[in-house]
């Protein structure tokens, strides 16, 4: 998920099935991912064509690209920064998403260390070393060298 979600021009369905057909999923998983991500007013417009990035608000947009991970319900998920950019309630509702309906997906988050650390079972923190060239099996580079 990147940081600005892509929103392909055409139908609301047809963004939420991105990059899949739209015939791939039933109508109800459509109104289902819209609901529980708190979109439920997008319902009745499944199959409006809109410039979507135009009429929806960034953070409407995000949500959306979330209820379109809901409904592929992929085994990994990698999220650029996107759990930063959202309001605390908001993440609030992805965290609970990732933890209750999204239980199987593993998932990546590049961002800030921040309250949502609880979710993540390994943390990783990467750190600039200018003094390291590279890392061979595991040993740093300086390590190896007189």
């Amino acid at each position: 998920m990147p940081r600005t979600p892509y929103l392909p021009p055409g139908t609301l369905r047809e963004a939420l099935a991105y990059p899949s057909a739209t015939e791939a999923f039933e109508t109800a998983a459509y109104a289902r991912a819209l609901v529980r991500l708190k979109l439920e007013r997008l319902v009745p417009l499944l199959d409006v064509s809109r410039r979507w990035d135009h009429e929806l608000s960034e953070d409407e947009q995000q949500t959306l690209a979330f209820a379109r991970v809901v409904l592929h319900a992929p085994p990994w998920v990698l999220i650029d920064e996107v759990l930063d950019s959202l309001d605390e309630d908001a993440r609030q509702d992805i965290l609970d998403l990732f933890v209750k309906d999204l239980s199987h997906t593993a998932v990546i988050h590049i961002g800030r260390a921040d309250s949502h650390d609880h979710l993540f079972s390994r943390v990783l923190h990467l750190v600039k070393d200018p003094t390291l060239r590279r890392l061979s099996a595991g040993v740093p580079q300086a390590a190896l060298s007189p």
